[in-house]
């Protein structure tokens, strides 16, 4: 009974989930333009923090 379940056919196996898309720049444009504005300015703050992390580790604690 347990071999059963191991097999790989396609129609037992359990099927798995899609990951959800990531919000792409180009669904800006569906935006209104104070969402599109809002958007674009927490894109570049997760940037700047990201470019932030990466310098902070570059440099010796002092």
């Amino acid at each position: 009974m347990v071999r059963d379940l191991m097999t790989d056919d396609p129609e037992t196996k359990p099927q798995e989930r899609l990951p959800a898309a990531p919000k792409a720049p180009n669904d800006v444009a569906k935006l209104s333009a104070r969402q599109a504005r809002e958007a674009r300015e927490a894109a570049a703050l997760r940037e700047n923090l990201k470019r932030r992390k990466a310098a902070a580790r570059t440099e010796p604690n002092g």
